[in-house]
């Protein structure tokens, strides 16, 4: 018997297999679409999980597992202690990783992805959206993602 290759489009939710949420729907930037720092994100979001109080937009990087706590971003950073009240916002846009109450985020810039610097083709970039309670920990399993590609500001 073949293996049935799943895949899933970009601006859908990614979750278990064979199973949906629209809680979240991205709605900017659309699909593949080519935009200019900086990066206005905005997303629908109606009947959410009980505790969900705050979305977490990751760009270009994975985000945290369901269960885990935001202060996983900074584990192993000496930098970055608990008690400090850290990671906090600042700290996590560092890191290109955004924190709202709102159904929106403004990204002041996209770096160009590692081996591209220089080339004419705009590199595929991904924002990935996760809902967290109000102690920083991940609620439910659910991803909602997009695709889009940033346009460079030439010097």
């Amino acid at each position: 018997m073949g293996l049935i290759a799943a895949s899933v489009s970009a601006a859908c939710a990614h979750a278990p297999l064979f199973s949906t949420d629209r809680s979240v729907r991205i709605v900017s930037p659309a699909p593949m679409a080519t935009v200019a720092a900086p990066v206005q994100v905005s997303w629908h979001a109606a009947h959410l999980p009980t505790g969900a109080a705050q979305f977490v937009v990751f760009v270009d990087s994975p985000p945290i597992h369901p269960g885990q706590n935001l202060r996983a971003i900074a584990s192993g950073d000496a930098s970055c202690k608990p008690q400090a009240g850290c990671p906090d916002a600042a700290y996590l846009a560092a890191r290109d990783i955004f924190l709202t109450k709102h159904d929106d985020v403004s990204i002041p810039f996209v770096a160009a992805l590692s081996g591209l610097e220089g080339h004419d083709s705009l590199a595929i970039h991904e924002v990935t959206v996760v809902l967290v309670d109000a102690r920083g920990t991940r609620v439910g399993e659910y991803t909602y993602s997009v695709q889009f590609r940033v346009r460079q500001a030439t010097s």
